[in-house]
């Protein structure tokens, strides 16, 4: 049982860390896509 509990936490902890470093990756590629959205708008104008 101990150590199914400590295969849990790391798996836990791993997710955790892993989330945390996709969602500033996330946001980066929104506005990455946002500005040369923008761009491709603002040359074809």
């Amino acid at each position: 049982m101990k150590a199914n509990t400590t295969i849990f936490a790391i798996i836990q902890t791993a997710f955790t860390l892993s989330l945390w470093s996709v969602l500033p990756v996330l946001k980066v590629c929104a506005l990455l896509t946002n500005t040369s959205d923008n761009m491709c708008a603002n040359r074809g104008n």
